[in-house]
Order: C-alpha cells, then sequence, then structure tokens
C-alpha cells in the first residue's frame, strides 16, 4: 500500500494546489491528512468554512480514497468529503487506521495531530504513527511526522511563509 500523506495546511489551498501539481501523476493508493485544514483560530469560522471547501476541491481532483482527523486549529468547520479517522476506525485492505490509542495493534495505523507524550520516548505498538502539529517533519522509528505543509507568519514566528513537507512512503 502506498500512502501519500500531509499535515497543517493552515488555511493556504495554493500550497494544497502546489501538492497537487507535483503529486497528480504519483502512485499512491489513498490520502492521509493530519489536522489543521484552516487557519479558523485566528481567522474565523467563515474564512475557514471558506478554506475548507477550497482544499476538498482540490482533493477531490486526486479521485483517491481521503482520511484525515481534525487538527487544534479547526475548531467547528467540518470536512464535507472523504472519512474522518476520529469518528471509525477504517479497515484498509489489511490495515486499520485509528486513533483510539487504547486500540493500537501492529495491524493498526495510528493518526492524530499531536504526538501523545506517553509514546515520546518508546516505540508504539502500532505499524506506523502519523501525526502533525510540531512542524518538525522527521522520521524516528515507526513515527512519521507530518511537519507542515504550509507555515505562515502569524503564530508561528516565521519571518517569511514557508511551505514544507511531503511525505510519500511505500509501505
Amino acid at each position: 500500500m502506498k500512502i501519500l500523506a500531509f499535515s497543517d495546511v493552515h488555511g493556504n489551498v495554493e500550497a494544497v494546489e502546489k501538492l497537487y501539481a507535483e503529486t497528480q501523476d504519483a502512485d499512491f493508493d489513498l490520502i492521509i491528512f493530519g489536522g489543521d485544514f484552516t487557519n479558523e483560530f485566528f481567522e474565523g469560522f467563515e474564512k475557514a468554512q471558506v478554506q475548507m471547501n477550497e482544499f476538498c476541491e482540490v482533493i477531490k481532483k486526486y479521485d483517491k480514497p481521503f482520511y484525515y482527523v481534525y487538527g487544534n486549529r479547526d475548531m467547528r468547520v467540518k470536512c464535507p468529503i472523504g472519512n474522518c479517522i476520529e469518528e471509525k476506525n477504517w479497515e484498509i485492505g489489511s490495515y486499520t487506521l485509528t486513533n483510539q490509542i487504547e486500540k493500537i495493534d501492529k495491524s493498526k495505523i495510528l493518526v492524530n495531530h499531536y504526538l501523545h507524550t506517553q509514546f515520546e520516548d518508546k516505540q508504539v505498538n502500532a505499524l506506523l504513527y502519523l501525526y502533525g502539529h510540531d512542524h518538525i517533519g522527521r522520521i524516528y522509528k515507526n513515527y512519521i511526522d507530518l511537519g507542515f505543509l504550509y507555515r505562515g507568519t502569524q503564530a508561528h514566528g516565521a519571518m517569511e511563509a514557508l511551505y514544507g513537507c511531503l511525505v510519500h512512503r511505500d509501505k
């Protein structure tokens, strides 16, 4: 199974369009998004709803199964497409996508927006652990920090806006 995974768009649809331009012909089976679709926390619900709708229009172009979790910036806005991993576990071939820590085992792919502190210093008993939020972008044991697709200057302390990470990993 091949997964296109990314996180932390923070409402920047241009970043998602760039991602699509770079990956539209890539060979992958599904998309996993690790949260922070929008910038609702800073820009309000109405602007976030526009950001969400524009994000979804780009994702629909892939015509691939789409799975996601919400982030800390997605306060009230809801994704109208795809499959929310927070609402239920999803069977993907011989694997399961979950965000329920108590249900993980070696056949599960754990997806959360945050790295859970109880897993910082030990390997989680999952096939793979995908998360975003901290914008680092790294692979450690079976953890993949999805980094960020777009990080603006507001609330990040950056001197300029940055386009960031993309993880496309075969498994």
